[in-house]
């Protein structure tokens, strides 16, 4: 999975959530430019079950501070 780590900075974001299949190089951290810039890199686990959905949903929820929001998503799907 290739990415343009430069463009990533260049939009300055607070937080970005990658799955860990972008760590495909063993322990090599691909998203190291884009955290050594000061920005928040999140790896998710990649979910195998409704169940884990809910819970990523909840988790990221969570992060972004915004729990009511994410109970409404998983109460609507």
């Amino acid at each position: 999975m290739d990415f343009d780590a430069e463009f990533i900075v260049n939009l300055m974001p607070d937080i970005v959530f990658v799955t860990g299949m972008t760590r495909v190089h063993g322990d090599d951290d691909p998203m190291a430019p884009v955290s050594t810039a000061g920005i928040t890199v999140v790896y998710m686990p990649t979910s195998v079950s409704i169940a884990a959905i809910v819970e990523d949903i909840r988790f990221i929820a969570d992060v972004m501070n915004a729990a009511e929001s994410g109970e409404h998503i998983i109460t609507t799907i």
